[in-house]
């Protein structure tokens, strides 16, 4: 065997053995120009695929002299009719292929392409100064079926012998074997990467899930707490306001008045305590009305300029003038505030930004699902607010606990902060979304639904009637103090009360002396049978009978519960003159209901 030949079966072997192990392409492109190279010295070499399915023919990499060409730009080829181009031939044959004149041989076929100067595949025969003048090709296989081509090309008319279409078709075997271990090799890359997004995005559900429960039974804890505490200061009133009525003898200045002036404000203090835990559980009573966010935005910037350090540049703009929500005003201003101080003091006393824009947007299911209470949220129109900051910004910890109550990245920090504002948004059918990274500054979106200037509408508050005192009242509560408070609060109003401790047992004082109470006062949530389920009950009995409901949660006035007849609400804890004035307007209500003028 010549030396020459040896050689060549070793590069063959030394090739086989690197393409059994080549996971890639590119590997598998260096091996074929390392082998070509030292054995028919070609100027350049193609590998192509066939798509049987589609009858394409893509080109899967390529090199010249001694270059790697980037062929992603290559669009796919038709595979000819009848193999007229050389690449169709030898797949439609499945046969080697030596082209010695390839000049002739492109400008007798019907199709043909060329590499530009740019190295760019073009249709269309060769130019006259192309440097491809011979070429050998042979067919890839697995199996039997033909998977693409191996194709070299010299600028040398002639240039390739008989031993070199061998040495070409000798290593198409390894190559297409190669070829499709790559080719699975990707695919399993791919699985791998996709089951890797799944697991991504399964995980990141999992944790939108958990937090969403979690401020669900945050919310319900809230509530609860707040609804327990809001009858504890009821009681807390009612005594004090009776302490009050005792001491009327006594000098405005004495101190015992002073005393009680101050529990009194202590109580209103746990008042605000317990709506901001009821904003936060989403649980608040919003009275609705139309409110211009950027005027808002704009008194919020007069009101905060004294908290503001002079360092900081405070912007609003864009600004979406005529943007609408409906809601809450206070609570409102009370979102705008809490964001604008929080950006102010993130920036502290170095130079820096806070920019305000209020903007309307259209969004789409995706993108309220991104943010958070956005799942659920019907796609369309809302009015957008961002508040960005130029500050320190926050670490991932920090940032997936901004919500959590009393949680705060402040040294002073205290209280229901951001948590109380997430409710307030809930609570509006809102959606928020943070952005922070250290360094970076923060920003805030957050996305209301906004109305057109034609669906607002404005309703007049009805006057209440004067309440003449006297009659009999049911007062039905599960808790005594309650009940005594209410008790002696009607008697000094002029009226004798009836108390019951639970719905079965004031429907059972009810019937005992209807004819003689004029009125009820029920609470919402009992034991045994709820306060919704006294005003059924006692609806039929008397269709005209004024009933009042009463609550630690708010409630959504009289309009929740239109439905069954109730004509007034009191949210506890409430003093004389709310439970007075809320008796004369549940008279006059169901005066009107009983077609009244």
């Amino acid at each position: 065997m010549r030396s020459g030949a040896r050689t060549r079966l070793g590069l063959l072997h030394e090739a086989s053995l690197i393409l059994s192990r080549m996971p890639n392409v590119e590997g598998i492109l260096e091996t074929i120009a390392g082998v070509l190279s030292r054995s028919i010295g070609c100027t350049s070499f193609f590998v192509s695929s066939f798509d049987e399915a589609a009858q394409l023919i893509f080109c899967v990499g390529g090199w010249e002299d001694g270059t790697r060409l980037d062929v992603s730009g290559f669009p796919p080829i038709p595979l000819e009719a009848k193999g007229r181009g050389t690449e169709s031939l030898v797949i439609r044959s499945g046969q080697p292929l030596s082209v010695p004149d390839y000049d002739a041989r492109v400008r007798t076929a019907a199709t043909s392409y060329h590499l530009d100067d740019n190295h760019q595949l073009r249709e269309g025969p060769s130019v006259a100064e192309e440097r491809v003048r011979s070429a050998i090709m042979v067919p890839l296989k697995i199996a039997g079926a033909i998977t693409g081509v191996l194709q070299a090309f010299s600028e040398r008319p002639a240039a390739f012998s008989t031993e070199d279409l061998h040495l070409l078709e000798a290593l198409s075997v390894p190559v297409s074997g190669a070829l499709q271990n790559a080719s699975l090799n990707r695919l399993a890359q791919e699985e791998r990467n996709r089951r890797a997004r799944a697991d991504d995005e399964r995980r990141s559900l999992e944790a939108v899930v958990r937090h969403a429960q979690k401020l669900e039974a945050l919310g319900l804890l809230a509530g609860g707490l707040a609804h327990d505490f809001n009858n504890i200061l009821m009681a807390v009133t009612g005594h004090i306001e009776l302490a009050e009525e005792e001491l009327d003898r006594l000098p405005e200045s004495g101190p015992a008045r002073v005393q009680l002036e101050r529990a009194l404000s202590a109580v209103r203090r746990g008042t605000q305590l317990t709506r901001g835990m009821l904003a936060y559980a989403g649980q608040a009573d919003v009275p609705r009305e139309a409110v211009v966010l950027a005027d808002v935005v704009d008194e919020v910037l007069v009101l905060a300029q004294a908290s503001i350090p002079k360092e900081v540049s405070v912007q609003h703009a864009p600004r979406a003038d005529g943007g609408i929500v409906m809601g809450d005003p206070t609570q409102i201003t009370q979102v705008v505030m809490n964001l604008v101080i929080n950006a102010a003091e993130a920036v502290g006393s170095t130079a820096g930004k806070v920019r305000i824009a209020t903007s309307l947007v259209t969004c789409s299911h995706s993108e309220l699902a991104g943010m958070r209470m956005g799942q659920g949220l019907a796609a369309g129109d809302y009015l957008c607010l961002e508040v960005r900051d130029t500050g320190c910004g926050m670490e991932a910890h920090a940032l997936a606990r901004i919500f959590d109550p009393f949680f705060s990245t402040k040294v002073a920090g205290r209280g229901l902060g951001l948590s109380a504002f997430l409710g307030i948004v809930r609570d509006h059918g809102g959606a928020v979304s943070v952005q922070s990274s250290p360094g970076e500054g923060s920003t805030f979106k957050v996305v209301f639904p906004r109305m057109a200037k034609g669906e607002v509408t404005v309703a007049a508050d009805a006057p209440g009637e004067p309440w003449k005192a006297g009659g009999t009242v049911l007062a039905i509560d599960d808790e005594p103090s309650l009940r005594e408070i209410l008790s002696r609060l009607l008697a000094r109003m002029g009226s004798r009360t009836v108390v019951a401790a639970d719905g079965m047992q004031g429907l059972q004082s009810f019937s005992q002396q209807q004819d003689d109470i004029r009125l009820v006062l029920v609470d919402l949530a009992m034991p045994r049978m709820g306060g919704e389920e006294v005003v059924r009950a006692l609806r039929p009995m008397r269709p005209g009978l004024p009933i009042i409901l009463m609550s630690g949660y708010p409630v959504e006035k009289v309009g929740e519960f239109a439905g069954v007849g109730v004509d007034g609400f009191l949210q506890k804890p409430f003093r004389a003159a709310h439970l007075d004035r809320a008796i004369g307007d549940a008279l006059a209500s169901a005066w009107r209901r009983m077609g009244g003028v």
